[in-house]
């Protein structure tokens, strides 16, 4: 196990100076000039040089990437261009916000997920697995952000049962129900594709593995039925399901952005949005890479779990 967790740390480094190159020398591909943005249309050119100088924007390419890359290492990500601020200042209470609406997505996306997906292989071509299934299909292939609008019209809209932005209600005392009454219908137009994708997968890893022998031993023997399903199948099933939820949870990071515009969540997703507009590029990048690297992680904790509970991972 040690050595299959060395193996996989050797790679993360590797993983994320690629990163890094690609984040830097991509943003050096949108058009126009940051100061330019930042001063106006109608700034003189001096003083549109001179700002390009105090950002260091006239210097070459590599030798900005040099200089950022060393100060990243050490936790500087640079100033904000549009907040005037260090970047990590900008960027953490946000991060903190999206976490947040991405793991209370991932918990929703996990728990009826697994369940409906188990259900339906137990109820198989039942009038539950059809509707399981077809609700899947329907839902892996919807757009996020229209799930988003769909929610919002008839929850908040018509219903009236939830705000339909922002994180608390301006002018009034915010307290964890207030946050917890915002964070339902972002959540939830963020895991609605990854319960479709997880549903699927594990209603597939369910299904075949109650056709084994050792399922139909173990019911000649007399179990009951729900120690079959939840100590027979369900658990070797497991390594598999983990590996999936691992995954959606990196995709997570992707939908929560989209969620967090169409619903003003106070996050990294919106922060995004509007750096771009402003062509903030220290914060883009340091959102990008950020997202990026934490994707890593949680790639590598999934696989660290599935080697885990499955030793055939570690061959």
């Amino acid at each position: 196990m040690l050595r299959f967790i060395a193996n996989r740390l050797i790679v993360v480094p590797f993983i994320l100076f690629g990163m890094s190159l690609l984040v830097f020398f991509l943003m050096r591909l949108i058009p126009g000039d940051a100061a330019a943005v930042l001063l106006g249309p109608y700034a003189m050119p001096e003083a549109v040089a001179e700002l390009r100088r105090g950002l260091g924007l006239d210097l070459p390419a590599v030798q900005q990437y040099g200089i950022w890359l060393k100060h990243v290492i050490v936790g500087d990500f640079g100033r904000s261009i549009s907040f005037s601020m260090p970047v990590l200042d900008v960027l953490v209470p946000r991060a903190l916000n999206s976490l947040l609406l991405t793991l209370a997505a991932f918990l929703i996306a996990s728990v009826f997920g697994i369940g409906l997906g188990v259900l339906a292989a137990v109820k198989q071509n039942s009038r539950i697995d059809k509707i399981s299934v077809t609700g899947s299909l329907l839902l892996a292939n919807a757009p996020p952000f229209w799930l988003g609008f769909l929610l919002a019209i008839y929850f908040a809209l018509h219903l009236k049962l939830l705000p339909s932005s922002g994180m608390t209600v301006i002018g009034r005392p915010s307290g964890p129900l207030v946050i917890l009454s915002h964070l339902i219908l972002p959540a939830v137009t963020a895991a609605l594709i990854p319960l479709a994708v997880i549903l699927r997968l594990t209603r597939a890893a369910m299904i075949d593995i109650l056709k084994q022998q050792y399922v139909t031993a173990a019911r000649a023997r007399g179990f009951s039925e729900w120690r079959v399903i939840t100590g027979y199948a369900l658990r070797n099933a497991m390594p598999g399901i983990v590996n999936i939820c691992g995954l959606q949870l990196g995709y997570l990071f992707g939908t929560a952005l989209f969620s967090e515009v169409v619903f003003n969540w106070p996050g990294i997703g919106q922060l995004m949005y509007n750096s771009i507009i402003s062509r903030d590029v220290p914060v883009i990048q340091a959102v990008v890479l950020c997202v990026g690297a934490l994707f890593v992680l949680v790639n590598f904790i999934s696989d660290i779990t599935q080697a885990a509970l499955d030793p055939r991972v570690r061959a």
